[in-house]
């Protein structure tokens, strides 16, 4: 897990003990400077982090911390999610409209107004299994809930407000269930040469990341070594 710490303006890498989960531990990974992120998502279609700034669009380098900035964003954007598919979506705060946000120069076109009037921090995601788009909104500080947005009108569809409505909501993430799980052992996947003591090969169209397990169940070290 990476995340942004903005009290030191560092980004952050976790790791979590297999032997004991409740045992986690943090390395820095690199100081964005003075620079506020305020939402991150994980393009898995070119394995970039993308960030949302104050103004801007930029990547966010996993290894050293850097930051490359890519455009300015001619809206304020509160919420921004990236798709299976490799494409980005932002709700701007200040009318409350779902854009397309292109990942190269971060220029918007615009989907549709969502129907709400949204202020302060919000969040969204994608859900992984079914590619659906999920708000955690904000209108004022007494009114909160959660949304599925329409990616082709913009049109925010109300799911339900949180019990405590001064809630502000950020980071949501979707996890992905059984059924994407169930999903995945349906792809032709072929690996050779089997066995092997050096190379192997994972041919298969539809895989986005290769987890490698031991016998134990623990992630192998061979991972390291894979590339796509």
């Amino acid at each position: 897990m990476y995340f942004f710490d903005k009290n030191d303006y560092k980004i952050y890498k976790t790791a979590f003990s297999p032997t004991n989960p409740q045992i986690i531990t943090y390395d820095e990974v690199g100081s964005t400077g003075d620079v506020v992120i305020k939402e991150m998502s994980y393009n898995y279609v070119d394995n970039k982090m993308y960030g949302i700034v104050s103004d801007g669009l930029l990547s966010i380098d996993l290894a050293t911390g850097a930051l490359t900035t890519i455009g300015t964003l001619e809206k304020d954007i509160q919420a921004f999610a990236i798709n299976n598919q490799g494409e980005a979506y932002g709700i701007s705060i200040n009318d409350a409209i779902l854009n397309r946000v292109n990942l190269a120069d971060a220029t918007f076109t615009q989907v549709g107004n969502t129907g709400k009037h949204p202020s302060y921090v919000q969040s969204m995601a994608f859900d992984r299994n079914n590619g659906e788009l999920f708000w955690a909104y904000l209108e004022t500080m007494t009114e909160n809930g959660f949304c599925k947005v329409n990616t082709t009108t913009g049109l925010a569809d109300h799911i339900g407000f949180m019990s405590n409505g001064t809630i502000e909501m950020t980071g949501l993430f979707m996890v992905p269930g059984a059924q994407s799980i169930q999903a995945a052992g349906n792809v032709n996947v072929d690996v050779y040469p089997n066995p092997t003591t050096d190379k192997v090969v994972v041919d298969a169209a539809d895989l986005m990341y290769v987890v490698v397990l031991d016998l134990n169940g623990r992630r192998s070290r061979l991972e390291e070594r894979f590339s796509r």
